[in-house]
């Protein structure tokens, strides 16, 4: 942490940063720090947003009475409905088409107050005219509410409500405003802190392709973090796709690759992903909306099955209400009336025992879209009241981050009640609309810690010090941003101002100022791009030192030096398995997958031993959890047999049974194998009971089953070779079908058997096999028992009677035999010592043998052989 900064938080003085992501940044730099010196107590530092600092000078400045009586501050949501409805009065009475620009003509509002801009009408375009009338609609609503904008607060109001210490800025230049008022508050006091001195210089990154990029970050935070476990890393994203949350997945996939733990489960304290997510991208709060927007009468019905099948809704149990929504699709209705749905349900209500508990929620529904016009507080405690009723998230266990999307949605209630001050009484469809509004622009930040390593998109100064920032997917078309002016300002006002997006001059001079912030900031910066994004070729940004100068070649396990231009023949071959090996092969299925995904990482691991090192982590092994899950419910279906013994179970007789079965097979793990923390196997306990009964709910809503046999072996030759394979399990349909059916207890694969593809293998492997044992087989499905998806993935001659997800192949007997060929010809090639460098799209993702195959660096060198961009690269 910078001295002055550092200096200002110790004696209380406000620190001013660019956006409340860099104020816990520097909060937690600034824990560490106290940490450092030996502090356990400390005053938690004054790091704030100006808008928050602003705030904060009101309420001081109110309760010491230095206001006038009745003066209200407006929040962010009642400022940006009150633009709305000023632009609504602007539209002439005709259909409401302005009040779309409402964000953007707040945004530019509060920037032209903070920087001094002159709105001159008598010059002023369309665009830069309705600017200014917008804005002079606002503040005579304004004044007539008695209310005050803190956006666009003048020198002179602001002076008379600042009675603070001076702040101090930081990550940020001082606008027009906040110098004027420096000088008139604070004569001779410094507020802003320039950009230190850099502390070493950057690193250059070039891979072949994102996927080998985002490896290449992963390897890197790893490798930093293995040193010294108490860094903090920074990763910024200069990419457009994808989006910081997206990306945060994929990175910690990279992360955890060699670990046990599932995409769901990502670590806080390892991974934070900073901004937040858009609130109808978070399941809980988009349950809760689809669940009030019911109150419509025409509803669609994937709009109500949408309902029925979320997580938190709940009327009825899981099962029952997967079977009403089955009947409800399978009706061939699109859209219903409330009326009509009413009378189906009356009609469903003898075979489903939820189907009334649903239409008198309904009926409820029914009475508040006929209620008068009321104001917002009144609607949000209906609202509230509405997911009561249908016990909405009541019956799940919700986890932390769960149970803080809840709180976020109580939290967007209140400032929808809160718009009563700007806002006249509105019937229930209205506000409605205007709950979904708030809900679309906010934003949603779980809770976390002092993470080890940040994911960001802000290209900005990053004001906190860190042990390491990587900066990604700079390439010349993002790098500097192209110019993009507003529209509602006039251009010569915004460059005059030295708004960055005005003009080339001004993005250059902002990706300038941030690359020198990169390197103030650390002593290990890395900057890279990806030669190719897809079908898109890029080069690096003018910014970054020419492809002729000294860079590093990323390969999937990360940044390694180029050795010269040596290759390595992707045709290789082992010599062929004579029959002397016998003719059987090791590893069954995992022999063809692995051949299909790629013949060198067959050839490699199967026949070289080139296995991947046991992952180390906290959590249980991946295959632990298999073992323990496939025992599990082996012993549930020996006991239950079938479904018709599962209907008569209620849900307490259910998990009484999983016990039983979960503690037998936990029983007859060997000691060595548990997890030496106890709370790793409760955890695990807890997310197996969690599965296994969602997947008894599905397979309690199927058609009636009953299982034949369950983990068996069957040999069956290929290509006159033997394979032995293992099948978790075969249902007998009470048409006489077989079902094979095969547990995925992590990732659930791509399903390609409808597209006349042999994959996943393993089922086109069963499907073949039984074909050849003379006992043919229908359908084949994976089960996935993941926590995310629970569900079924298959193909089948024909999908009635089968649970949903499975694809019709009506000519399955002749897919068979296609399967069955690609089998024999994967076992050909494998036996022929096959070991081309030529693998299926992602295969590369988790592979453990790059460093062997070198495929990234042969895309790299096939790349820049074609233009020649790199003549002369240092050794």
């Amino acid at each position: 942490m910078m001295e002055a900064v550092a200096a200002a938080l110790g004696s209380g003085r406000s620190v001013i940063v660019p956006s409340p992501q860099r104020a816990a940044a520097l909060g937690f730099a600034w824990a560490r720090l106290r940490l450092a010196a030996g502090d356990s107590v400390w005053n938690s530092p004054e790091i704030l947003t100006w808008d928050a600092w602003l705030r904060r000078e009101w309420q001081r400045a109110s309760e010491r009475g230095l206001l006038p009586a009745g003066l209200s501050c407006l929040s962010a949501s009642q400022e940006h409905t009150i633009w709305g409805q000023a632009l609504e009065e602007l539209d002439s009475g005709g259909p409401s088409g302005l009040r779309a620009f409402a964000p953007q003509l707040a945004r530019a509002a509060a920037r032209a107050n903070q920087d001094g801009l002159r709105l001159n009408a008598a010059f002023a375009t369309e665009e830069e005219a309705l600017l200014i009338s917008a804005l002079a609609a606002v503040r005579r609503r304004i004044a007539r509410d008695q209310c005050v904008a803190l956006s666009l607060l003048s020198v002179g109001e602001i002076e008379a409500i600042a009675h603070s210490a001076p702040p101090l800025f930081v990550g940020q230049p001082l606008t027009a405003l906040q110098k004027q008022i420096g000088e008139r508050l604070w004569p001779g006091v410094d507020m802003h802190v320039p950009t230190p001195e850099p502390m070493g210089s950057p690193t250059f990154v070039r891979s072949a392709n994102f996927e080998s990029e985002l490896a290449a970050v992963a390897d890197w935070c790893q490798r930093l973090l293995s040193e010294d476990g108490s860094r903090r890393l920074l990763v910024v994203s200069a990419l457009a796709k994808p989006d910081v949350p997206v990306l945060g997945d994929l990175l910690w996939r990279a992360l955890s690759a060699d670990s046990e733990q599932e995409l769901s489960d990502r670590d806080p304290a390892i991974l934070a992903i900073e901004g937040g997510e858009p609130l109808l991208q978070n399941g809980l709060i988009a349950d809760a909306m689809d669940c009030l927007l019911l109150v419509r009468d025409d509803m669609e019905v994937l709009h109500l099955g949408r309902v029925l099948l979320g997580p938190y809704f709940g009327i009825g149990t899981d099962g029952e209400r997967a079977r009403l929504e089955l009947e409800l699709r399978d009706s061939g209705v699109a859209r219903r009336s409330r009326r009509d749905l009413q009378r189906t349900l009356a009609i469903l209500s003898s075979r489903h025992p939820m189907a009334g508990s649903l239409s008198q929620w309904l009926v409820h529904m029914e009475g508040l879209a006929n209620e008068p016009a009321a104001p917002l507080s009144r609607w949000a405690g209906a609202f509230n009241d509405c997911l009561s009723r249908c016990r909405f998230a009541a019956n799940s266990a919700l986890d932390s981050r769960e149970a803080q999307r809840l709180v976020r949605w109580h939290e967007l209630l209140d400032e929808f009640a809160a718009l009563d001050l700007v806002c006249k009484p509105l019937r229930c469809e209205s506000a409605l609309d205007l709950l979904m509004a708030l809900a679309t622009r906010g934003m949603h930040s779980a809770a976390t810690g002092d993470a080890a390593i940040t994911l960001t998109d802000d290209l900005g100064d990053p004001v906190a010090e860190y042990d390491g920032i990587w900066v990604m997917g700079l390439t010349e078309s993002r790098w500097p941003k192209p110019p993009r002016p507003n529209p509602f300002v006039p251009l010569v006002e915004q460059r005059r101002c030295g708004w960055p997006e005005a003009g080339v001059t001004q993005r250059l001079q902002q990706a300038r100022s941030a690359q020198s912030a990169w390197t103030a900031r650390t002593s290990k910066l890395v900057q890279s791009y990806a030669v190719r994004e897809a079908d898109v070729r890029h080069r690096p940004s003018a910014l970054l030192p020419h492809p002729g100068e000294t860079w590093i070649v990323a390969t999937a396990a990360g940044p390694q030096h180029r050795t010269g231009q040596a290759r390595i023949d992707s045709d290789a071959t082992l010599p062929p398995l004579g029959q002397a090996h016998g003719p059987r092969l090791g590893s069954g299925v995992r022999l063809l997958k692995l051949q299909q995904e790629c013949a060198f990482h067959a050839q490699a691991e199967l026949r070289l031993g080139a296995v991947a090192l046991p992952g180390v982590g906290e959590g249980i092994n991946k295959r632990l959890r298999g073992t323990l899950l496939h025992r599990t419910l082996e012993g549930l279906w020996r006991e239950i047999a079938g479904q018709q013994r599962l209907l008569a179970l209620d849900e307490a007789e259910r998990a009484l049974a999983f016990e039983r079965h979960w503690s037998r097979a936990v029983n007859d793990i060997a000691p060595i194998e548990r997890p030496s923390d106890p709370r790793v196997l409760e955890r695990e306990t807890h997310r197996a009971r969690r599965v296994v009964l969602r997947i008894l709910q599905l397979e309690a809503a199927r058609a009636p089953f009953r299982v034949r046999a369950q983990e068996f072996d069957l040999d069956t030759a290929f290509a006159g070779r033997q394979l032995r394979l293992r099948i978790d399990r075969l249902d007998d349909l009470e048409d006489g079908r077989i079902l094979v059916i095969d547990y995925k207890s992590g990732n659930p694969e791509a399903m390609r058997l409808h597209e006349t593809a042999a994959r996943p293998i393993q089922l086109a492997a069963y499907a073949a096999a039984m074909l050849a044992q003379a006992t043919p087989v229908q359908g084949v499905t994976l089960l996935s028992l993941s926590p995310r998806k629970p569900g079924f993935k298959g193909a089948a001659a024909d999908k009635s009677l089968l649970p949903p997800g499975i694809r019709e192949l009506p000519d399955w007997e002749a897919e068979a035999l296609r399967w069955n060929e690609e089998i024999g010809q994967l076992v050909t090639r494998f036996v022929g010592g096959d070991a081309q460098v030529d693998p299926l799209k992602d295969a590369c993702l988790y592979c453990h043998l790059p460093s062997l195959c070198r495929i990234t660096e042969l895309a790299i060198d096939a790349d820049e052989s074609q233009d020649g961009e790199v003549e002369g690269v240092d050794e």
